[in-house]
């Protein structure tokens, strides 16, 4: 089983719901970047119990890849960092992956996917899935459309089923041309089993980074709502 995907900056739950399903996670790097999502930001909860937004700030032309794509500056990093820092300082499990996170951060990275992809294996390997298999789109060279390039890997994979999320990604593939090719789709069904557990700042808040899962209630318990929330 497969999930490709972008390389997302501290990606919520939904995102290792679907990595904690797969043998191989296709992370598509080369894809071209999308302004204003998830690629470069997140959301967390911050010491005030409000839903916040932290975004890596960007420079970047129309056409480029998300391989491509350019720290902005420089001046993000402490204010990322501080606020990460101020608003779980307090949670039980805060200790346990702090340094990790602030190590990669605080480096001076020149692209986006110098932090984002250290970030997305510190947070696999945290989440003990040592069997997951990470493979690059920009290594196969492979041309076409999406849905040809997906095609093409598959092949070289020796791979046929592969995971697709509720948003918009089954749109942007002929679904027709896949099942010809003999790949099979399952669609991940996650917000409505979003799990709820113990935060700090008040009352509980949904579809934040996978980290507040993690500094909240630990490694094992968000694993084990990872693996009970949605399967296969």
């Amino acid at each position: 089983m497969v999930t490709a995907h972008q390389p997302h900056f501290l990606p919520w739950m939904g995102y290792f719901n679907k990595l904690v399903n797969s043998d191989i996670f296709l992370v598509q790097d080369n894809v071209q970047f999308r302004k204003l999502y998830f690629q470069n930001r997140t959301f967390i909860k911050n010491m005030h119990g409000d839903k916040y937004r932290l975004t890596i700030p960007v420079s970047f032309s129309h056409s480029d890849s998300i391989k491509d794509v350019r720290i902005a500056n420089s001046k993000w990093r402490l204010s990322i960092l501080r606020t990460i820092e101020y608003s779980y300082c307090k949670a039980p499990f805060f200790d346990d992956l702090w340094d990790d996170i602030e190590s990669v951060i605080s480096g001076k990275s020149v692209y986006l996917v110098d932090i984002t992809i250290p970030l997305l294996q510190i947070l696999i390997e945290t989440l003990g899935l040592n069997n997951l298999k990470l493979c690059y789109t920009s290594d196969f060279g492979v041309q076409g459309s999406s849905t040809q390039k997906l095609i093409l890997i598959a092949e070289k994979l020796g791979v046929n089923r592969f995971i697709f999320g509720e948003g918009g990604s089954l749109a942007h593939h002929n679904l027709d041309l896949m099942k010809k090719a003999g790949i099979s789709v399952v669609q991940q069904s996650f917000v409505d089993k979003h799990p709820v557990y113990p935060q700090i700042h008040g009352n509980f808040v949904s579809e934040l980074s996978v980290i507040d899962s993690l500094f909240n209630v630990g490694f094992d318990n968000t694993k084990a709502m990872l693996l009970k929330a949605w399967k296969i």
